[in-house]
This record gives structure tokens, sequence and C-alpha cells, in this order.
């Protein structure tokens, strides 16, 4: 009985001790949207592939290359500059990039 009594103050003492607080990481990146982009197009971001345009991508603040390459080899850049946690979008135009 004694044990059960002790065990049961240290379950307790131990509930007391465990964090009642929850902490959670924001990501307040910028993102940055290809809307016009033709289907399989691939998104490039300062020379880096970043796979087939279809969502927002979040990025680092700062200014950068943007590329888009359509399935047939179809080429469009554009220079852009991302900041504050909004997001930015990018139209491809009618034609290019096919």
């Amino acid at each position: 009985m004694r044990r059960l009594l002790s065990v049961l103050a240290m379950a307790a003492m131990v509930a007391a001790c465990a964090p009642a607080e929850r902490t959670e990481t924001v990501d307040d990146r910028p993102s940055l949207e290809v809307v016009g982009a033709v289907s399989g197009a691939r998104l490039f971001i300062d020379g880096l592939d970043m796979g087939v345009v279809d969502q927002p991508l979040l990025l680092e603040p700062g200014t950068h290359v943007v590329k888009v390459v359509g399935p047939k080899g179809g080429i469009y850049t554009e220079k852009v500059f991302v900041s504050g946690r909004g997001l930015r979008k990018l139209a491809v135009p009618a034609g290019a990039a096919q």
C-alpha cells in the first residue's frame, strides 16, 4: 500500500512538471506563385530547378531570377523582388515558355 502511494505521488509530481505552453514556429517568408504557365512547365529560381510549376513557393526575401521553361523548350525569364509575408504573383504572358 505504501509503495502504491509512493508511485501515485511520483506520478502526480511528474505530471505537474509537464509544460503547459505550446510553441509553434511561424514561417513568415514571402511566397511566389507563377500563373499562366503551360502545363508541364518547370520553374527555376536563381538557377535551381524547383520542379513543375503547380503551387506557390516560399522564398527568402530579396531579388530572384525566375525562369519558366515550357515542355517545348520555350523560356520566360523575369527578375522579381519579394518581401514581407505576402504572396507575389508572377504572370507568364500568353504564348511564352511553351
